[in-house]
């Protein structure tokens, strides 16, 4: 059997700096601060809104305070779904770079090399 080698365009200077901006604001992004909260949700979909996928909020309630997810799907929404998340508030007041700044940027990356490649997906991503 042969085997195929994929070269992945990774860019490491991107995922530094996406979590040295979701790193970088004040107040922490937890759910006290929903100024924080809404401004990362925003940069979020602006990244992702560069590329070709759907952007959409799913906003929700919880304890009388709006909240959003950001959601972007990448190929035919009527086929079985693939769902990659990470969550991007934190615990407390830190700046949360295990939590979750680092997977967050990893999804953005992630999304920026499926854009990129185009993969043939047989599901929704």
């Amino acid at each position: 059997m042969k085997s195929t080698i994929l070269t992945i365009p990774l860019q490491i200077a991107r995922l530094y700096e996406d979590v040295l901006t979701l790193t970088s604001i004040h107040p922490p992004r937890n759910y006290l601060n929903l100024d924080s909260l809404s401004a990362i949700a925003g940069y979020i979909a602006h990244e992702l809104n560069k590329l070709s996928c759907e952007v959409h909020y799913q906003k929700f309630l919880a304890d009388g305070r709006e909240y959003k997810n950001v959601i972007a799907t990448f190929g035919d929404v009527s086929r079985e779904r693939v769902v990659i998340g990470a969550h991007y508030d934190v615990c407390g007041n830190q700046p949360g770079a295990d939590d979750n700044a680092s997977a967050v940027a990893g999804l953005l990356e992630l999304a920026r090399i499926v854009d990129e490649l185009q993969p043939k997906l047989n599901y929704d991503l």
